[in-house]
């Protein structure tokens, strides 16, 4: 049976839970149900909108993923690649609640499930952050941001090693002489 949202017909039980793994696929498939009886090119455009996102989450996936302290331009790469593309999205998405009716209700939504996932992450943040400064204090003397190599636990271990190309650079860790 469908519903009728904004003057559209939504088949399906979207609007009634806020599951879903990434707010980005979330979104796509609502403006999808949204744009149902709309232009195709902007049917076109939500969907590179999701890929858009989807490549920002990666982004910031890889910003987690890469540590400062070990693997500093790694880490920044990925966080241009998430602001550039997070821009993008927000552009876009930002055109497409201006040419579709009922994206305020879908943006309410997004802004309470967002606000939900901070409240859990600072939750988070204030169980662990004590933990691991007691556990690190408790072995080492000296800050967490000044790590020495005699620290315990002191650095990033990778699993995977990596390429002395890659962790050199281009000229393999060697000067270049100017004439």
């Amino acid at each position: 049976m469908a519903e009728v949202f904004c003057g559209y017909k939504v088949y399906g039980s979207e609007f009634k839970s806020n599951k879903g793994a990434v707010a980005v696929c979330y979104r796509s498939l609502i403006m999808r149900h949204l744009l149902l009886n709309s232009d195709q090119r902007l049917k076109k455009l939500n969907d590179i909108s999701a890929f858009v996102g989807l490549i920002s989450m990666a982004g910031l996936a890889g910003v987690g993923a890469f540590p400062v302290s070990t693997v500093f331009w790694a880490h920044m790469l990925a966080a241009g690649v998430h602001f550039v593309f997070a821009m993008i999205y927000i552009i876009v998405q930002t055109f497409l609640n201006h040419y579709v009716p009922g994206a305020n209700v879908l943006l309410n939504r997004l802004r309470i499930l967002f606000c939900v996932g901070v409240l859990c992450l600072l939750f988070l943040l204030v169980i662990f952050f004590p933990l691991s400064h007691f556990k690190w204090h408790k072995v080492n003397p000296g800050p967490p941001a000044l790590k020495t190599p005699q620290d315990e636990n002191g650095g990033f271990q990778p699993v995977v090693r990596v390429p002395q190309g890659v962790r050199e650079g281009p000229f393999g860790g060697t000067r270049i002489q100017s004439c």
